[in-house]
């Protein structure tokens, strides 16, 4: 099952009540009970996130996947699974275990910790991996991928170069669009302009969520959420042409976007 987006999960949610109050007078108890359930159970598997995935160790053990509790309810993880890249890596939760509000928790690689892959060797591979988060019966909750596997769903997806500024164009900026359903590890990214050099690094832990758009800005002072700026008091973005490159921290190239 795929991953639904926060807005397709409240769609379906206003779908469901709308049908609850359509057949309240026809609707048994333990029809109800049920449907409360379901839309308790959407609500959980569009709150709990990978929130953060250590590949590259300063040990070669100690990676970990970091998971976080978003909501304001107590979720029970029995049976949740965690993939590392391949099917046979893989860790289940406890019977019993319970994630807390705002919580995170980290699952290792080796069998130090509580919870771990218990795995004599790494298992993230350092090249570029996805890790998937599901339930016990195997609905897709998140994913999150890195480097190569990032790749194909990064894009520079579009260059305001007519910044209306005068002289240093501030607000000229340049659009980085995740377009598939993982979460995408950009740390330490770049954006170089071709025709002067001018680049910029993503700071560590950005991590660019599904169908979200970054905007990097040439001088913008005050940056909301997903909102960055190159600090450049003149303008990078030639009027009459140019490209932008976005390589990977390892500097290899994603994507390239020419006007």
């Amino acid at each position: 099952m795929a991953i639904m987006t926060p807005i397709e999960v409240l769609n379906v949610i206003r779908y469901e009540v709308s049908a609850a109050h359509k057949n309240t007078n026809q609707a048994s108890q333990p029809s109800l009970n049920a449907f409360w359930q379901k839309l308790n159970t959407l609500q959980i598997n569009s709150q709990i996130v990978i929130s953060h995935l250590q590949y590259d160790g300063v040990e070669p053990l100690d990676e970990y996947v970091e998971l976080c509790n978003k909501s304001d309810l107590v979720v029970d993880l029995s049976g949740w699974q965690l993939e590392a890249g391949l099917p046979d890596q893989l860790f289940v939760f406890p019977e019993g275990y319970l994630m807390h509000p705002q919580q995170t928790v980290r699952v290792y690689t080796d069998s130090s910790s509580e919870l771990s892959f218990h795995s004599k060797k790494p298992i993230w591979n350092n090249s570029g991996d996805c890790g998937l988060l599901k339930t016990p019966d195997g609905e897709l909750v998140c994913q999150w991928a890195y480097r190569n596997n990032a790749h194909a769903d990064v894009s520079i997806s579009h260059i305001h170069v007519d910044g209306k500024e005068h002289r240093s164009e501030g607000d000229e900026f340049v659009e980085l669009t995740n377009m598939g359903l993982s979460h995408l590890d950009i740390s330490h990214w770049t954006l170089v302009a071709q025709r002067n050099h001018t680049s910029f690094e993503f700071p560590s832990k950005t991590v660019l969520g599904p169908h979200q758009t970054f905007r990097v800005y040439t001088n913008k002072a005050d940056c909301g959420e997903g909102q960055y700026s190159i600090n450049s008091r003149a303008a990078i973005w030639n009027n009459q042409g140019g490209a932008c490159l976005l390589c990977d921290d390892t500097g290899r190239e994603v994507s390239t976007y020419k006007y």
